[in-house]
């Protein structure tokens, strides 16, 4: 990592994140053992609930404030999520419908994947350092 590398905003930014996984997953399963939504549904479903809960967290907990006014933080946030839920809906469907693997082990493959582009986009795109 470069010089003068935040490590307390990467702790910061992994807490946040597994709260935030922590409501994908639990929606995710939620809607699709006891509902039984088709998986890729309930993925944007829950990606989006998360993107909402991230999006108070990193605001108020994770970086220095935003580069922007609230309006345009929040439009950037949602722009820069949009892509990651494109990305985790890609990663699902070629984990799920390529591989032996359990869904719900697919989901957290795709979360852990996506998290790297989350942290970066978010760092020099939303919030100031």
């Amino acid at each position: 990592m470069p010089n003068g590398t935040n490590y307390a905003q990467i702790i910061k930014f992994a807490v946040a994140g597994a709260i935030g996984a922590g409501v994908e997953i639990g929606t995710y399963i939620y809607l699709v053992d006891f509902v039984e939504m088709y998986y890729l549904t309930a993925n944007v479903l829950a990606i989006t609930l998360a993107i909402f809960v991230n999006y108070i967290i990193s605001q108020r907990w994770v970086f220095d404030g935003g580069r922007y006014n609230r309006g345009t933080e929040f439009t950037v946030f949602v722009l820069v999520s949009i892509v990651a839920l494109f990305l985790n809906q890609l990663l699902m469907w070629i984990l799920v419908e390529n591989s032996e693997l359990e869904d719900k082990i697919c989901k957290i493959l795709a979360i852990a994947t996506v998290a790297f582009f989350n942290y970066f986009a978010k760092k020099f795109f939303v919030f100031k350092g």
